[in-house]
């Protein structure tokens, strides 16, 4: 048998680099094409969480905007709370008075009775006008004792 010196030939080596080229452009182009691909899923995702975002500071907007509108009204609450107890607390005090001085046996000439007499009329706006016309007449029954 006869040694071959040469190696391969010529054509052959054209053939295997064809070859060659053809399998690293395919390769390229698939690389390509998957890059491409990635950079629209990539882009895609990017708008979904760039929405979801924007739709979780709107509502955190809303909510913080509720969140002051709700301590406004329980401020608000709160006053009109210290108002009523202070309102509750001024109408205690004219119905002791007036129940003190309706169930005194005090003449007109002690300090107590005095006092509760003064703290009825103070409070003259508290009243019914059924409680002030049973004030009135208790006092005319005891000016005439």
């Amino acid at each position: 048998m006869e040694e071959k010196t040469e190696g391969v030939s010529t054509e052959k080596r054209l053939a295997l680099l064809r070859y060659l080229e053809i399998l690293f452009l395919v390769a390229f182009a698939l690389v390509v094409i998957s890059l491409i691909l990635q950079m629209h899923s990539t882009n895609s995702t990017i708008s979904n969480l760039t929405e979801a975002s924007e739709s979780m500071l709107s509502r955190a907007e809303t909510l913080q905007k509720e969140n002051r509108e709700l301590q406004d009204k329980v401020a608000t609450l709160k006053q009109e709370l210290k108002l009523a107890n202070a309102e509750t607390e001024d109408l205690r005090i004219a119905y002791e008075a007036l129940s003190a001085v309706l169930a005194s046996p005090y003449t007109m000439q002690t300090v107590e009775y005095a006092k509760e007499i003064e703290t009825v009329y103070n409070y003259k706006s508290y009243y019914t006008e059924s409680a002030w016309a049973l004030f009135e007449s208790y006092l005319a029954h005891a000016n005439v004792r």
